[in-house]
């Protein structure tokens, strides 16, 4: 699926290639200020916004998209891991709101041993 934009591949390189030129290849792998990478591509988007197309920053003739591209690829490399959120599922209720998680479809509480159906514990007594 990548190779269906063609265009955007070469741009996105030509503009990589710009910022390699200037910074050195590979220096966005150590990492940035992410507000910086932000301030960056949306300076790229009013470009756009303005009329101005061809980046004048760009020695090889990149877009202002293919800034973009490349801003948004670096911000997405380079972007934190989400904290594993687990989550707990909710207890069944009966309608007036009582857990019944320990219960069969009959109403009997099971013991924790086997699965077994109980009838002399704190629960049923």
């Amino acid at each position: 699926m990548i190779f269906e934009f063609p265009k955007a591949l070469s741009g996105v390189a030509l503009s990589l290639k710009d910022g390699a030129d200037k910074y050195n290849r590979g220096d966005w792998k150590r990492g940035f200020p992410q507000d910086e990478m932000i301030d960056s591509l949306l300076r790229h988007v009013l470009a756009l916004k303005t009329g101005e197309v061809v980046d004048p920053d760009s020695k090889s003739g990149a877009t202002h998209y293919d800034s973009i591209l490349a801003n948004a690829l670096m911000l997405s490399e380079l972007r934190p891991e989400p904290a594993i959120q687990t989550v707990i599922p909710e207890k069944p209720r009966d309608a007036a709101g009582y857990d019944v998680s320990g219960f069969d479809a009959a109403g009997w509480h099971r013991s924790h041993d086997f699965d077994n159906l109980c009838c002399n514990c704190p629960s049923c007594r």
